[in-house]
């Protein structure tokens, strides 16, 4: 599922601008629970 999500972020550049740093933080740390 992180690898699946990982290659969906990857592969939309107009979301991965969306995110703010933060988000992405935010993101990695839900993530790695």
């Amino acid at each position: 599922a992180v690898k699946t999500l990982a290659s969906q972020l990857a592969n939309d550049r107009h979301l991965l601008n969306a995110l703010t740093p933060q988000h992405m933080t935010n993101a990695l740390n839900a993530l790695s629970k």
